[in-house]
């Protein structure tokens, strides 16, 4: 196995590739544009890592730590990701649609323009979100913390949902 950081941007691993805690991934890792669809890395510590551009589509990254992970363009549309830490993560212009997000952290995470359609969201934290421009339709937001929140309408929330 290669070490944590050990690999760089634009690789592609076989479909259903597992990767673990500790091999392929970890904190700082430089995956930008990488090509890791039907992965899968629970309970991984990907803290600052650069996943921009990422296809990490139909994966499961249950409980994955993404403090201040870079993941602009990222397509997590169709993945696993309870109770992932997103806090102050870059999901600018992500493709989450039909994720299951239920639990995830996402205070103070930048959201802009994200696709959440159809998404999970229950008991997501959404404190200092910024939303703006992001599609939540169909979006599953049973008892998501709202504080701060800037809605998709720029509009900030004072603990009450923003409308889809």
């Amino acid at each position: 196995g290669v070490t944590s950081g050990g690999v760089t941007g634009g690789i592609t691993l076989p479909q259903g590739w597992v990767l673990t805690d500790g091999y392929l991934m970890g904190p700082g890792a430089n995956l930008a544009n990488a090509q890791l669809p039907k992965s899968k890395a629970t309970y991984a510590d990907l803290v600052g890592a650069n996943l921009a551009g990422a296809v990490m589509s139909q994966s499961d990254y249950t409980g994955t730590n993404f403090t201040s992970a870079v993941m602009t363009d990222v397509d997590l549309g169709l993945s696993f990701l309870p109770t992932a830490n997103l806090t102050a993560a870059n999901l600018t212009r992500a493709n989450l649609q039909q994720a299951t997000l239920t639990g995830a952290n996402f205070t103070n995470a930048n959201l802009t323009g994200a696709n959440l359609s159809i998404a999970n969201l229950s008991n997501a934290n959404l404190t200092g979100a910024n939303l703006t421009g992001a599609t939540l339709i169909s979006a599953n937001l049973a008892g998501v913390t709202w504080k701060n929140t800037t809605c998709p309408d720029g509009s900030v929330s004072s603990g009450t949902p923003c409308a889809p």
